[in-house]
């Protein structure tokens, strides 16, 4: 009866420390491929990061959820009336309920920031990005100077002076400080002369 006892704690005993070691995690995880500072340090990645800036504009002004923006920024003028009265969409036709959750505002509110944080890590990675013709690389970055100012503007216009990013944020801000509007339109006009010194008159790429 003893050995049984003892065999039976010697198996359990073995067999813990075999799952034990099963289970280890491993601290290396053997991708290879290339850090996000690597990839848009290279002129493939780096378009890759301009095509990113415009994604906002596909989601929530051209594409699928257009009506997102162009409700909020038309539908409580004259331009607009609604034939189903009161009750459809009365949040932005007549300012009813109107709040910080109403879907319309966030959505046109949070593809704008996003655009900028795209944008503001093209600006960082420019210099970087291994371009050997620096006009192409002005080019490249000047289509996020463009689209920053854009976006900022359309911020600044409905929402006023609120927050201001000038760098691509990483982790979480928990201090989000006001800027005023007239910061905003001093970056806005520095973004524009900086596009329109090095943006081709006529744009030859499409997509």
């Amino acid at each position: 009866m003893k050995t049984n006892n003892k065999l039976q704690i010697l198996t359990t005993v073995l067999l813990g420390i075999l799952l034990f070691n099963a289970c280890t995690l491993e601290e290396y995880n053997p991708s290879g491929g290339p850090t996000t500072d690597e990839y848009f340090s290279t002129p493939t990645g780096y378009e890759q990061l301009i095509n990113a800036c415009y994604y906002p504009l596909t989601r929530s002004w051209t594409g699928g959820g257009e009506d997102y923006v162009v409700f909020m920024a038309e539908c409580g003028t004259d331009l607009w009336t609604c034939p189903q009265g009161e009750g459809w969409m009365k949040e932005v036709f007549y300012y009813m309920g109107l709040n910080g959750g109403t879907a319309h505002l966030n959505e046109g509110w949070q593809s704008s920031y996003e655009s900028i944080n795209y944008c503001n890590a093209a600006i960082r990675f420019a210099p970087k990005a291994g371009y050997t013709d620096a006009t192409e690389r002005d080019t490249k970055v000047a289509e996020a100077h463009f689209l920053r100012a854009f976006f900022n503007f359309f911020i600044v216009e409905q929402f006023g002076g609120v927050y201001l990013p000038k760098v691509e944020t990483t982790t979480a801000i928990t201090d989000i400080p006001r800027s005023s509007v007239a910061e905003f339109y001093e970056l806005i006009f520095s973004d524009l002369e900086f596009a329109m010194a090095h943006l081709p008159k006529i744009q030859t790429e499409r997509g």
